[in-house]
């Protein structure tokens, strides 16, 4: 039991570390999205896709055995693309002109 603890512990805190590091790559790219698109329809398609190549490549990146179906950490990778894709087109993004927002205060 005291070694499934500590296993579920070392997940947890590498997992909160990827995720934070890959959360402010993400954050960077959407920022750069908006600058080079602003106008764009599809931003939120490329967000979408932004984040969820960010989130398949963390798991490529720390377990690569994770892209085979038969791996329970497949799910896993699948669940949480599907959550990021999903939250991407949930929110309520509006892009507003940096000239305009300055004129509005």
């Amino acid at each position: 039991m005291n070694e499934e603890i500590s296993k579920y512990a070392m997940c947890v805190l590498f997992g909160g570390i990827f995720s934070l590091l890959t959360w402010v790559i993400f954050l960077f790219i959407i920022k750069g999205l908006i600058a080079s698109c602003p106008s764009s329809r599809q931003i939120k398609h490329l967000i979408a896709v932004a984040g969820i190549v960010l989130t398949a490549g963390t798991f490529a990146l720390v377990m690569p055995e994770a892209f085979n179906v038969h791996n329970e950490f497949f799910y896993l990778m699948l669940s949480n693309c599907v959550c990021i894709a999903g939250g991407s087109y949930l929110y309520k993004l509006e892009i507003t002109n940096v000239t305009q927002a300055v004129q509005t205060q």
